[in-house]
């Protein structure tokens, strides 16, 4: 399944995306923990900018444009995993982000898009809560 969550800008995140993407890793990772489940939420750092060189590197690599934040590669309910793309106030995702959403949400992942820490808060614990059911 794929859902594009972003709230207006006026209720979405403020600040900048890598804070956003801090507190929801440290979310994450509590959550995780007082469910008792293995601590494998982790974080794509896919943007930023870089050297022509090192981009090339990191294409070779198998570095994919579009792949999300955030990825938890755990089942859950009738889902593989949870990928969820971060987004601060007024972002927009990629057409490669949103190619790669969809993609993956055919394939049976929960594939969303937020851009507020309430949001992210609610889509993941609603994710683990279905597991732990």
């Amino acid at each position: 399944m794929y859902k594009d969550l972003r709230r207006p800008s006026k209720l979405a995140w403020q600040k900048s995306e890598d804070s956003l993407q801090i507190e929801c890793a440290a979310f994450a990772k509590k959550a995780l923990f007082l469910a008792g489940l293995p601590q494998v939420w982790h974080h794509a750092p896919n943007g930023g900018r870089r050297t022509r060189r090192e981009a090339s590197k990191l294409k070779l690599m198998g570095v994919l444009p579009g792949v999300p934040d955030t990825f938890l590669p755990l089942k859950s309910g009738e889902f593989c995993g949870l990928y969820i793309e971060l987004k601060k106030a007024g972002g927009s995702p990629s057409p490669d982000q949103k190619d790669f959403l969809k993609s993956v949400a055919k394939e049976g992942y929960l594939a969303i898009i937020v851009n507020d820490l309430e949001t992210f808060k609610d889509v993941f614990s609603y994710y683990i809560e279905q597991r732990t059911q």
